[in-house]
């Protein structure tokens, strides 16, 4: 897992993702993990996590996953894990993975990372159709 700090007016998170395997399944498929962290002093409820894609070439905006702990009130240093199977939300078309709070603020994952994130899905896609 890689962390990336993420500030947005005072208040701060840390984003960490990556792809991982479930050790108890045999030929288990990837996932996409996000894990958001608040290093802040404040609790803040984190309500979803979102996609956000090029309109231009998916014909869509905004991708909202149905959630799987969330929302979730996060005190200080307290932290949520979201996953998905669906590793098709990390192609070319993406754009940008969010989540956002109950005053709207969001907190997005770097462009840094998403694109090592993306790259890491398409060399997994690569050695699994070779």
């Amino acid at each position: 897992m890689i962390g990336q700090p993420v500030k947005s007016q005072g208040k701060a998170f840390a984003f960490s993702q990556g792809l991982a395997k479930d050790l108890n399944v045999s030929q288990a498929a990837p996932n996409f993990i996000l894990t958001v962290t608040n290093t802040g002093r404040r609790p803040v409820l984190v309500l979803n996590r979102a996609i956000k894609s090029d309109k231009k070439k998916s014909g869509h905006d905004h991708f909202v996953y149905m959630p799987r702990s969330l929302p979730k009130m996060l005190k200080e240093g307290e932290f949520a894990t979201e996953y998905t199977e669906d590793l098709s939300i990390l192609d070319e078309r993406t754009k940008q993975v969010f989540v956002w709070d109950t005053t709207g603020k969001k907190w997005r994952m770097s462009r840094r990372e998403l694109s090592r994130l993306k790259r890491e899905v398409e060399d997994l896609d690569r050695s699994e159709s070779a």
